[in-house]
């Protein structure tokens, strides 16, 4: 694959895409945990949980994200003996610790009223990796919900002008959850042709990550990721190395979905496109 190679070129964005690993944690991997052992550790009393979530704050280290993760998924782990500690929380607390409560809450009974409510209410008018935290958990519960996705097109389609490890982290971090449902999904593919190489990159690299696991994905949402194939096409034509790359890693992972549109690329007038094309099938064993 050519990830690696194209990391490589990005070695000044390693620690971006680390801290950007951990931001997604609360939401992607500590659904495998969840899943892989709900009750393989001892209870643990909701209210010392409870007092790191409120105790959180914004730009933490490894070490703080990690309590804070584990919190959330003893909560979750705690099942229905948690659920009146955290909707008394929910109905009390005002601070960044709700939308973790609401991610614990949501993951015990993704039915709960309150938890989807403060989820939506929090992606619509949330701040920053609030509203990223509340869209990788109602990702989780239901991948057709858009209350999100007009806050994580603002944050992912921003333009920076002088680049910093937190706009670039939560750029990215943004594109990663609009990926994760098909809203996003169709709200992230105009992206692929932004002005901004910056922003160009950060949705190619979601469509990565996103065709890497599609097989996983509901039906919606890779018929989303289909629909954005002749986007992805375009993108290999790219004159940012790193965005045509990409893609094309992209449209190798999407396998036969992706050949009819590489074909009508190949017999292109756009000599730059053809060219793509052509060399990518034949990478393909389709040339």
């Amino acid at each position: 694959m050519r990830t690696t190679r194209y990391l490589k070129r990005l070695t000044n964005l390693t620690p971006l895409l680390l801290a950007g690993a951990l931001v997604l944690a609360f939401g992607v991997a500590a659904h495998a945990r969840q899943t892989a052992g709900r009750e393989s550790k001892p209870a643990t009393d909701a209210a010392s949980l409870l007092a790191v979530l409120k105790a959180t704050g914004s730009d933490l280290n490894p070490k703080e994200a990690r309590a804070l993760d584990d919190a959330v998924e003893g909560l979750k782990r705690m099942g229905r003996a948690a659920v009146p500690a955290l909707t008394e929380f929910l109905n009390t607390e005002k601070g960044p610790g709700r939308v973790h409560a609401a991610t614990a809450l949501a993951g015990i009974d993704p039915s709960d009223a309150l938890a989807r409510r403060t989820l939506e209410d929090l992606a619509r008018k949330g701040k920053g990796d609030d509203v990223i935290m509340a869209a990788l958990a109602l990702a989780e519960i239901d991948p057709e919900n858009d209350a999100a996705v007009p806050a994580l097109v603002k944050m992912a389609s921003k333009s920076i002008w002088l680049p910093s490890r937190k706009a670039l982290v939560r750029q990215r971090t943004s594109a990663q959850a609009l990926a994760l449902t098909a809203p996003g999904i169709k709200a992230l593919t105009p992206l692929l042709n932004h002005w901004d190489s910056w922003v160009r990159q950060a949705a190619v690299f979601a469509f990565d990550e996103r065709t890497e696991t599609l097989a996983r994905a509901s039906h919606a949402v890779r018929a989303a990721t289909r629909e954005a194939i002749p986007a992805l096409v375009k993108a290999i034509a790219d004159k940012d190395e790193i965005v045509s790359g990409m893609a094309a890693e992209s449209l190798e992972q999407l396998g036969a979905d992706a050949l009819p549109e590489l074909k009508r690329a190949a017999a292109s007038d756009d000599k730059r496109l053809s060219a793509a094309a052509s060399e990518l099938l034949k990478q393909m064993g389709r040339g």
